[in-house]
C-alpha cells in the first residue's frame, strides 16, 4: 500500500514540477529572459534543481519533459544579463538622443553666423562647446558671443598685440585645416604643393599612400591632423602641434573677459552677457531686436547695409549728373 502511495505521490510531483515548469517557461518566452533568482518562478527554478540531484542520487526515475522544460527555460539569458543588456540598450538611445539634439542645436546656431563653428569648438573643446549648444537661450544672446568672439579671431582692433591678432594668420590657417574650414584656400595649389615635394630636403618626406589619402580629405574638405598640415606646409607635426597650442594659449591668456562672457552665456544670464559686450556691440544688438532682425548673421546685415548704401549713393550720382 505504502509503495502505491509513494507512486501516487510521485506522479503528483511530476504533474506539478512540469506545470511550474510549463509557467516558467512561458514567463521566459513572453519577457524574454529567466525570472528573477529571489522570485516565486525563481524559487521553482531552484527546487527543481533540487529535486533533480535527490532523485539522480536516490535512483528515482525522472520523466524526460522535466530536464527538457528545465533546459528551455535555461537556454534564455538570466535576468541580470537582460538588465545589462537593457541599460546598455537604454544609454544607447539616450546617446543617440544627445548627439541627435547636439546636431539640431549645432545647425540652428550655426545659422547664426556665417562663420564655421568648430573654430570655436577648437578652441573651447567639447565639453564647453556642447554645453554652449544645449544652453538654448536667446539667440540675439547667442549671436553677440559668436560675433564677439570671431572679432577677436579675425580682427587685431581686438587684440593685445599692437598692430596683429592674438591669431597670426598661419594660427588661423593652422586651425581651420584641423577643423576642416577650407573658405579663402586654394585647394588646387594644396593638392599641386603635395605632388611635387617629393624630395624636398630635411622636411618630413609624404609616403605616396599618404599623399594619395591626404589629396582625397582635400578634395573633400575634411579636417587634416597635425601631421596631414605638416606635409601641407614643410613641418614636422611636433611643429605643427605647438602652433595650435601656442595659438589656444594665446586666447585663453589674453581674453579671460570673453572666457566670463561665455560663462553667463552657459548659466543663461542674458543680461550679464549683454553688459559684458563692447559698447559698440550693444548698440547694434538693440538695433537688431528692435528690427526684428536678431535671426540674420550679422555680417550678412552688414553687408546688405553696405550693398544698399552704394546703391543709393550711385543713384544719387546719377540723379545729379
Amino acid at each position: 500500500m505504502s509503495q502505491i502511495s509513494s507512486a501516487h505521490k510521485v506522479e503528483n510531483t511530476n504533474k506539478s514540477v512540469l506545470q511550474q515548469l510549463q509557467n516558467t517557461l512561458d514567463f521566459c518566452e513572453k519577457y524574454g529572459h529567466q525570472p528573477e533568482p529571489e522570485s516565486d518562478l525563481g524559487v521553482i527554478m531552484k527546487k527543481v534543481q533540487h529535486l533533480t540531484f535527490v532523485r539522480k542520487a536516490n535512483g528515482i526515475a525522472i520523466p524526460e519533459e522535466i530536464p527538457n522544460l528545465y533546459a528551455k527555460i535555461r537556454s534564455f539569458q538570466t535576468a541580470a544579463k537582460h538588465r545589462r543588456r537593457e541599460m546598455r540598450a537604454n544609454e544607447e538611445i539616450m546617446k543617440n538622443v544627445q548627439q541627435l539634439t547636439l546636431k539640431q542645436n549645432y545647425e540652428r546656431i550655426q545659422k547664426l553666423t556665417s562663420h564655421n563653428l568648430n573654430i570655436f569648438k577648437f578652441i573651447f573643446g567639447d565639453s564647453k562647446f556642447n554645453r554652449f549648444l544645449n544652453t538654448g537661450i536667446d539667440p540675439l544672446a547667442t549671436k553677440a558671443v559668436l560675433d564677439y568672439f570671431f572679432a577677436i579671431y579675425y580682427n587685431p582692433r581686438f587684440s593685445p598685440f599692437i598692430g596683429r591678432s592674438v591669431f597670426s594668420q598661419r594660427d588661423r590657417r593652422f586651425i581651420e585645416l584641423r577643423v576642416g574650414d577650407y573658405t579663402g584656400k586654394d585647394t588646387d595649389d594644396m593638392k599641386k604643393t603635395l605632388k611635387y615635394r617629393t624630395n624636398a630636403k630635411y622636411m618630413p618626406q609624404v609616403p605616396e599612400k599618404e599623399r594619395e589619402k591626404l589629396i582625397a580629405k582635400i578634395e573633400h574638405e575634411e579636417p587634416l591632423t597635425s601631421t596631414e598640415i605638416g606635409y601641407l606646409h614643410y613641418m614636422t607635426w611636433q611643429n605643427v602641434s605647438r602652433v595650435l597650442c601656442g595659438a589656444h594659449r594665446d586666447f585663453h591668456n589674453s581674453f579671460k573677459n570673453f572666457e566670463s562672457l561665455l560663462d553667463s552665456y552657459i548659466n543663461g544670464d542674458v543680461a550679464a552677457v549683454m553688459s559684458k559686450l563692447p559698447a559698440k556691440f550693444a548698440a547694434m544688438y538693440k538695433y537688431q531686436q528692435d528690427k526684428k532682425i536678431q535671426d540674420i548673421p550679422t555680417d550678412v546685415i552688414n553687408s546688405t547695409g553696405k550693398t544698399l548704401m552704394e546703391f543709393f549713393a550711385e543713384n544719387l550720382r546719377t540723379k545729379q549728373h
